[in-house]
């Protein structure tokens, strides 16, 4: 009983570590900069408020959500986009500009 569950449990840890797209392939369908974290402009910091990413960077172009629980919304720059949980940064990053509109997944 005890092998069994050991199996079953190494079995859903393989399954949380292994994607069937890889973070390049990902990053590409989600138009995020492959050197982001090396760009020339600065990018809100992870755990910033909303009050303080405002204060920082100005009023968003766009506001999109919340959706989902824990309530995630996205804000657009010109230059970057900002993923909120609740009121706090999960991550910012600079959009690639080399895949047109067309060819994106749905943002809905």
């Amino acid at each position: 009983m005890r092998t069994m569950a050991v199996a079953i449990i190494l079995i859903f840890a393989g399954m949380l570590v292994t994607s069937p797209v890889s973070a390049e392939e990902r990053n590409d369908r989600l138009r995020i900069h492959p050197d982001a974290d090396q760009a020339d402009i600065t990018l809100p910091r992870r755990s910033m408020d909303q009050d303080d990413v405002r204060e920082a960077f100005g009023e968003p172009s766009d506001i999109r959500g919340p959706v989902g629980d824990p309530p995630i919304t996205r804000w657009d720059y010109g230059e970057f986009t900002v993923y909120f949980e609740h009121d706090l940064v999960l991550h910012a990053f600079t959009p690639r500009e080399d895949i047109p509109e067309d060819e994106l997944p749905d943002q809905d």
